[in-house]
């Protein structure tokens, strides 16, 4: 049958949402949930009259699919995604690409993509931003992994993602920047703890449009030496003294909660012209 663009396995609100996402763009996708009624209620519910169509196995599934083979996985990160690998990968071929949409550890994306590069299988971590209204209206994309798949998967992320003013996708590959997301969450948290007394921690782009995590001191900015800040954590004390005292790594790890990130790739779509 081979007619579908890309299966989406887990049917919780955001992966729902996301596959919705991807009809309303013209992406044909197959929907698939261990629970198996779970498709049936999506199929006969928001998913009625579109572009998705329902799988109730593994093999049915993959059947779906041109080649190669794109499956993203809407689930909890952690051993339920090393689950879903053990289940899925063994019936796939070299070149089909494995995509993990549960902003998961950047250790544990390393991992899974040595391992399954050992079956010539592309593997995938994507951060997807926004929450359940971002994935069903535009989410900010951060993929990283085996960079092979990037040009299999950029038309349908950069379709479906959050768009600036100007109309670009909030959608770019980070993993030669920053090793992905979690990465990236590791070196801007090094950043913020680092900075002894007053001053910042800022994600910024330099003039030739490269990405950087950078700390000043006080009320020192990257504008200063040429840099435009695409995100900045106020580290000192008094900024958070009222909620967490002196307890600045609690206040670092709650900060990533409340960020903006359709806000953030605005931003650095506009800089990086």
């Amino acid at each position: 049958m081979n007619q579908a663009d890309i299966a989406v396995v887990g049917l919780a609100v955001m992966g729902q949402n996301l596959i919705l996402n991807m009809a309303d763009h013209g992406i044909t996708v197959v929907a698939y949930n261990r629970t198996t009624s779970k498709v049936d209620e999506f199929l006969q519910g928001p998913a009625k009259g579109k572009s998705i169509i329902g799988a109730y196995s593994v093999d049915q599934m993959l059947s779906l699919l041109k080649r190669p083979r794109r499956v993203m996985f809407m689930v909890k990160a952690g051993a339920v995604v090393d689950e879903m690998i053990h289940q899925i990968a063994p019936h796939m071929e070299a070149g089909d690409i494995l995509i993990d949409g549960g902003n998961s550890h950047y250790a544990d994306t390393a991992r899974r993509q040595v391992e399954l590069a050992d079956r010539g299988l592309l593997y995938v971590g994507s951060g997807v931003s926004g929450g359940e209204e971002g994935a069903r209206n535009g989410p900010s994309i951060m993929p990283g992994g085996a960079k092979e798949a990037w040009h299999h998967v950029a038309p349908i992320f950069q379709a479906i993602a959050a768009k600036t003013d100007a109309g670009e996708p909030c959608c770019d590959w980070v993993r030669t920047v920053f090793g992905g997301f979690d990465k990236f969450k590791e070196e801007f948290t090094k950043a913020a703890l680092g900075r002894f007394g007053s001053g910042w921690a800022w994600l910024s782009v330099d003039p030739k449009g490269k990405l950087l995590i950078e700390s000043t001191a006080n009320q020192d900015s990257p504008v200063m030496h040429g840099n435009t800040p695409l995100l900045g954590l106020d580290v000192w004390e008094h900024a958070y003294y009222l909620l967490y005292q002196n307890r600045r790594v609690e206040y670092v790890n709650a900060f990533y909660n409340v960020v903006d990130w359709d806000a953030i790739g605005k931003r650095f779509a506009v800089a990086k012209k």
